[in-house]
Order: C-alpha cells, then sequence, then structure tokens
C-alpha cells in the first residue's frame, strides 16, 4: 500500500490528488475480508 492525498468524496468517488501514476491499480477498499498480500485478485478498468 502507499500513501495518497484524497480530495473531493462521495458515496461513488473519491479524487486522488496525489500519490498515483497514471494507469495504477486501485483496491478501493483493502479492508475486503479475506484480501490478503500476494492473493491473485481480478482487475476491471473504470472509466
Amino acid at each position: 500500500m502507499q500513501p495518497v492525498k484524497k480530495g473531493f468524496e462521495n458515496y461513488s468517488h473519491i479524487v486522488i490528488l496525489k500519490g498515483l501514476k497514471i494507469g495504477a491499480l486501485v483496491i478501493p477498499d483493502p479492508q475486503l475480508s479475506g484480501l490478503k498480500e500476494a492473493k491473485n485478485v481480478h482487475t476491471r478498468f473504470i472509466h
């Protein structure tokens, strides 16, 4: 995990102001049960 600086946030969107590169993959809920380091996950791109 890496720290980020958040901007505007509502129930479905968060603006990341600093800390990510374009195209970086993000797990929006790292506290999700069953999520562990080195575990395979499925990805999807949201525009």
